[in-house]
């Protein structure tokens, strides 16, 4: 039984592979199972803040400015130019209005008007309607699905009102200025140095 067991053992390891018809083998042409690809990661969706600036309409040229006009800063002071009665009565330099009585001087009325940074429809003082700084005007300058929105100073916060607009990126610490509570009532400004939103503690007063 035993010899009979090694003969077949032999036999067995001496047979010949099966092959084609031209000489190939089988099981080498034989197809593997294709490697499961791995599936890329759900791209991360912004949170839409509270605060963007989805589009921009002209700043009125009329002698009172709008009310409601766009912004996320405290009321600015009456302006103290020359007391008016109407925009006849300003004329000391270019783009004068008669704003709740008194002169001011518009330095735009549309974003076009500010290069590459948009322009906000609110009295400063006696300046009028001013340029702000930033990388985006509108949503649509960040991109699909991205938000532009106004930010107030990293250091001062409030104090300054607002001193620009720039897109949100997935860079961000923060969406809104309830998010910053860490050292207590903070706000979500955008830090220059950084590239990025995050929130910001300094309040000063004056």
């Amino acid at each position: 039984m035993k010899r009979l067991a090694l003969v077949l053992l032999v036999g067995l390891a001496l047979a010949p592979a099966c092959k084609h018809s031209d000489g190939s083998d089988i099981e080498k042409d034989s197809p593997k199972p294709p490697k499961k690809k791995k599936e890329p990661e759900p791209e991360k969706s912004l949170k839409e803040p509270k605060k963007h600036r989805a589009s921009h309409a002209a700043c009125s040229r009329a002698d009172t400015p709008p009310s409601g006009a766009v912004t996320f800063g405290p009321k600015l002071p009456t302006p103290k130019g020359p007391a008016c009665k109407s925009k006849a009565d300003c004329t000391d330099k270019a783009n004068g209005r008669c704003a709740v009585g008194f002169c001011t001087y518009d330095h735009c009325y549309e974003d076009k008007d500010c290069g590459k940074g948009s322009c906000e429809c609110v009295q400063e003082g006696v300046r009028g309607y001013f340029c702000k700084a930033g990388d985006c005007a509108v949503d649509a300058d960040c991109g699909a699905g991205n938000y532009c929105s106004p930010t107030w100073g990293m250091s001062c916060g409030a104090f300054t009102g607002v001193i620009g607009y720039y897109c949100h990126t997935k860079k961000d610490e923060c969406t809104d200025d309830d998010e910053c509570t860490e050292n207590g009532k903070g706000y979500c400004a955008y830090d220059n140095d950084k590239g990025r939103w995050r929130c910001g503690y300094g309040h000063c007063v004056g």
